[in-house]
């Protein structure tokens, strides 16, 4: 019975023994990692002992204010402040430190010689470390305060103790401009403490909650619909989702557009939704393959009721942002005066530089690029088109101009006509111009000394579309001549916003997998968008000059909405489907006899649209790319940087569900 517990007890101080030296061990591996130990960690998880208490709403036991709050009338008072460390600077036996939190900055202080072991620990401190700082609020001279800009500057936080909540231990500095977006989108996580990137997601907040507080009080209820779909061809590549039993995909909804018909025919009358939708296509700065919609839809609308909803919406917004609505603003224009006009569909209206219809002046030309192609079947839409570009042709750069003659071609034109204006033009094609062809079109472009005159030709909308792009491409190098830049700004600080609505789309397109043997159509908008009366007698001898009831919101030259009268009878849905975009009777009951089916159950009238809310964003915070106003954006090419996505499935995921990769 001795030996047994003789025994007992020496084994338990063996077990205690070594318990105590593994945890010595350990200690001293962290500490030889620069972490701290393991007590240390755990002090850590809880901030230490508060003294005093705030009536501050950020007041926890973590802080009693945040960094952008103080103020000369907060003076005299002991605070806690919890931040980043932003720089760090020392003078003599003062050691200052900006600290930064979402709210704003502060400066701080130490004297070395009044706090020695507080000092001790800023030597630790690295910028971008998280720490905490108990102080107290004092006013700043008034020599400093003139030189501070920030809502803070005329108070300093005297610091009595910090906390080293967690170190910096990374090379990469959120407010350093020098570090290239893939490095930032790398570090998502500190990237998004810049301050850009802060007021960018909070005035998306604003936006967001100001369109839905927009449409609940115009009697919307919000639903959401489901985001598994099936594939069905809406104009863009879908994303697929596997699933468990063989041969069976799911795709990720495109929009919510079918559910959201399906909807009113179930007798919901005013529906709307931030929705989340995808969409496998080219990455673009104004695209991600996933995207955020303020969505909607309207049973027994006009087009008009559906603008209205819109403008009233907009109006909220733009009152939450602190802008102003034009006076001229939702002005309506149809797409043939915006293509002949603008040459886009989406045009910025804002700096003049309209398209002209030239063609009569060029009847007789000797310029063969000016004249009708003899052997083109399609000649007799044969057209110049031409505009003037203010101070562009004084100095026009080998550079520019073959940016120009390539924009063009992007349009899908062979290229562009560059005419200087002025009595030493250097360009030499004015040469073969008759007296009376250049004064008619100086005089149609109204062009003086010193202008750029820009002519395309050819078929349909093609020299159209290449003049719209070179509108774009001239204003911007309006804006980088010093003779013009001041101008041009004022033209743009004058009127900041131009909200159009683009109406009177064309129906239907010819479809470029078109063969001899079959010629078939595709939608513009897409199938579901009904015909304008005006037209829609044309659907059966010329639907390419039908109409539709379909309508975009233009701001800025960017699409950032579109919508239409949805078709409601299912005869016609069908007919759509089967004569013009080519779909076969078991091709349409398999990708849409869910929403024909629904059609034929008392569909009402109905209507609405979709906002793309990323890039209504944009606009509004002024930023160059979507990436800047979403939280974790994917690369142009859809990767995901951060968490390294996508990724190879295993072996197992994908036998389970039963997918083969072939080389």
């Amino acid at each position: 019975m001795f030996l047994r517990s003789h025994i007992s007890k020496s084994f338990q101080l063996s077990i205690q023994n070594q318990h105590h030296n593994v945890i010595k061990i350990y200690s001293n591996f962290l500490q030889q990692q620069r972490f701290c130990s393991i007590e240390k960690m755990i002090q850590n998880l809880s901030p230490p002992t508060l003294t005093h208490s705030s009536s501050s709403t950020h007041s926890t036991s973590w802080r009693t204010h945040n960094c952008g709050e103080l103020r000369q009338k907060d003076s005299g008072q002991h605070v806690r402040l919890t931040g980043w460390v932003h720089t760090l600077r020392k003078m003599g036996s003062l050691v200052f430190f900006v600290l930064r939190d979402s709210h704003g900055t502060i400066q701080c202080y130490i004297d070395q010689t009044t706090q020695p072991q507080v000092h001790e620990l800023v030597k630790q401190l690295s910028p971008e470390s998280m720490i905490c700082v108990d102080g107290l609020v004092t006013e700043r001279p008034e020599k400093d305060k003139k030189s501070i800009k920030n809502v803070t500057g005329d108070v300093e936080i005297v610091v009595d103790n910090i906390f080293i909540i967690n170190k910096f231990s990374g090379s990469y500095l959120a407010n350093d401009d020098t570090v290239s977006e893939e490095n930032r989108l790398e570090k998502r996580y500190l990237d998004l403490r810049r301050n850009e990137l802060q007021t960018n997601l909070k005035r998306r907040s604003d936006i967001t909650n100001a369109c839905r507080q927009g449409l609940l009080e115009q009697g919307f209820i919000e639903i959401e619909t489901p985001t598994l779909f099936k594939s069905t061809p809406e104009g863009a590549r879908e994303f697929l989702v596997p699933t468990r039993t063989k041969g069976k995909f799911y795709a990720l909804v495109q929009s919510p557009q079918q559910f959201k018909q399906m909807l009113m025919v179930g007798g919901v009358e005013r529906y709307f939704q931030v929705a989340r939708c995808y969409r496998d296509e080219g990455g673009r700065s104004d695209r991600q393959p996933e995207f955020t919609q303020i969505d909607l839809e309207i049973a027994f609308p006009t087009v008009k009721t559906i603008q209205g909803v819109i403008e009233k919406m907009i109006n909220n917004v733009w009152n939450v942002c602190g802008e102003k609505i034009p006076e001229n603003a939702f002005r309506k224009m149809t797409y043939k005066e915006a293509m002949t006009k603008y040459g886009s569909d989406k045009p910025d209206t804002r700096f003049g530089m309209e398209i002209s219809d030239v063609t009569k002046i060029f009847e007789n030309t000797k310029i063969k690029k000016l004249t009708k192609p003899i052997d083109s079947s399609s000649s007799t839409n044969f057209a110049v088109y031409s505009f003037c570009a203010e101070g562009l042709g004084e100095s026009l750069s080998k550079s520019f101009e073959q940016n120009l003659q390539d924009e063009a071609r992007r349009g899908g034109g062979l290229g562009v006509i560059l005419i200087s204006v002025g009595d030493n033009s250097s360009s030499s094609i004015t040469k073969y111009f008759s007296e009376e062809e250049k004064s008619q079109l100086y005089q149609n472009l109204n062009a003086k000394n010193g202008d750029l005159i820009l002519i395309c030709s050819g078929n349909n909308e093609i020299p159209l579309n290449s003049l719209g792009r070179l509108r774009k491409v001239c204003f911007q190098e309006q804006i980088n001549n010093p003779k013009l830049k001041q101008k041009k700004e004022n033209i743009i600080k004058s009127n900041p916003w131009e909200i159009l609505w683009i109406e009177e789309f064309p129906l239907l397109e010819l479809n470029d997998e078109n063969t001899n043997q079959n010629k078939f159509f595709k939608a513009v908008h897409h199938p579901f968008t009904a015909p304008h009366p005006s037209t829609s007698h044309l659907l059966l001898t010329d639907p390419l000059k039908v109409t539709s009831l379909a309508y975009d919101l233009v701001v800025n030259g960017v699409e950032v909405g579109g919508g239409s009268i949805r078709i409601h009878d299912p005869y016609l849905q069908h007919h759509i489907l089967n004569k013009f975009i080519g779909m076969t009777n078991e091709q349409i009951e398999s990708q849409f006899g869910h929403l024909l089916g629904a059609l034929k159950h008392g569909a009402p009238p109905h209507g609405g649209l979709a906002i793309g809310l990323d890039r209504l964003v944009m606009l509004l915070c002024n930023a160059k790319s979507l990436r800047d106003v979403i939280a974790f954006p994917k690369t142009s090419t859809g990767n995901d940087l951060l968490v390294g996505a996508p990724t190879t499935p295993t072996k197992q995921q994908l036998s389970e569900y039963n997918i083969t990769i072939t080389e």
